[in-house]
């Protein structure tokens, strides 16, 4: 899992476009051209910074037509495999903590799915014979126990 997620961060989240669009974002009121600006000596003039970011912006557009900076940045900062490494070095718990918004949102889809496949999987099991004598009223008396405590988890 930790592979996976470090591949999905690298090419969908933190590759390199998106992070020089993150550094040019703004222009002349960016952070980047306020750090070159406290970093540069003072003669570098403003158009020249300003240039600077306005380049850094164009590569982040056309990652084809900059293929060298894009795959030396990739290369650099080695996303995938250091927030793999990162990641399996991470407690069960801790790791779980990390993927756990991730799936939080959709946590009560999947709880409903899951008590409606149960549902069907339970009826069809009674329908078919299984669970002898009185299994059909217990399977209804289950089924309404398991879907109101489920509301009232929901809901109160």
């Amino acid at each position: 899992v930790s592979d996976e997620f470090g591949n999905f961060m690298a090419h969908r989240v933190l590759n390199p476009g998106r992070l020089l669009e993150s550094l040019a974002r703004d222009g002349d009121e960016g952070e980047l051209h306020s750090f070159l600006r406290t970093q540069l000596p003072y003669p570098v003039p403003k158009f020249i910074l300003s240039a600077a970011v306005r380049a850094i912006a164009k590569a982040a557009e056309n990652p084809k037509e900059y293929p060298d900076l894009h795959n030396y940045m990739a290369s650099a900062l080695d996303v995938e495999s250091t927030l793999a490494h990162r990641l399996k070095l991470m407690s069960p718990t801790d790791f779980e903590d990390l993927l756990h918004p991730v799936f939080q949102e959709d946590e009560a889809i999947l709880i409903a799915v899951g008590g409606v496949l149960g549902a069907a999987a339970g009826l069809l099991q009674t329908r078919l014979g299984w669970g002898g004598p009185g299994a059909t009223v217990k399977a209804v008396f289950t089924l309404l126990t398991v879907s109101v405590s489920s509301w009232g988890y929901f809901f109160f």
